[in-house]
C-alpha cells in the first residue's frame, strides 16, 4: 500500500524529534508534529499541502482532543480504547480498538 503516516502529538516538537530519532522510528513517519502545533489545524493544512481526500483519511488517536480535531476536519476517527481513556468515552459512540 502506498500510505501515508504523520505524527500528531501533545509532546513538544523538539522532545518527540528526539524520542523518534533516538528510537529509529522517525523514519516511519513523513513528518511529525509536536507542540505547540493545534492538531486541528495540522490535520487541515497536511489535507491541503498533500491534495488527500478526506475520505481516504484516518485519524487515530485517544483523547477527545483527537476526536474533536477529526471531526473539524471531517475525517474517519479510530479511538484507541484504554484503561485510561475508557470513562471519558463512555457515553460516545466511536470505532475503536482496544
Amino acid at each position: 500500500y502506498n500510505q501515508n503516516h504523520f505524527l500528531l502529538t501533545q509532546t513538544p516538537q523538539e522532545e518527540i524529534e528526539s524520542i523518534l530519532n533516538q528510537s529509529n522510528f522517525i523514519k516511519n513517519f513523513n513528518k511529525i508534529y509536536g507542540w505547540p502545533n493545534k492538531k486541528s489545524e495540522v490535520i487541515k493544512k497536511i489535507i491541503k499541502d498533500f491534495s488527500f481526500k478526506k475520505k481516504k483519511c484516518i485519524m487515530i488517536g485517544d483523547s477527545k482532543t483527537d476526536l474533536n480535531a477529526s471531526r473539524d476536519n471531517k475525517i474517519t476517527f479510530l479511538l484507541h480504547l484504554t484503561k485510561e481513556n475508557r470513562s471519558i468515552f463512555r457515553n460516545i459512540k466511536v470505532k475503536c480498538y482496544q
